[in-house]
């Protein structure tokens, strides 16, 4: 079974679970932001005499929250 047909198959199984589309696609909305949070890198920084660390590139970060909302 290839991921085009799992998806199918566990978007049925939520449908017999009773979440309605609306909520099917809440979860799928959900899931692509956390996904998205994965692409946001960062660099290391020194702040004073503590390590830290900055975000590389906005727009990885700024997608992932247009995309939870």
């Amino acid at each position: 079974m290839d991921d085009s047909e799992e998806c199918g198959v566990t978007v049925e199984a939520m449908g017999h679970c009773g979440l309605s589309d609306k909520r099917v696609e809440a979860i799928f909305g959900v899931v692509a932001g956390v996904l998205q949070l994965g692409n946001v890198a960062f660099a290391p920084k020194q702040i004073a005499d503590a390590e830290g660390c900055e975000i590389k590139d906005m727009d990885a970060l700024k997608l992932a929250c247009e995309t939870l909302g």
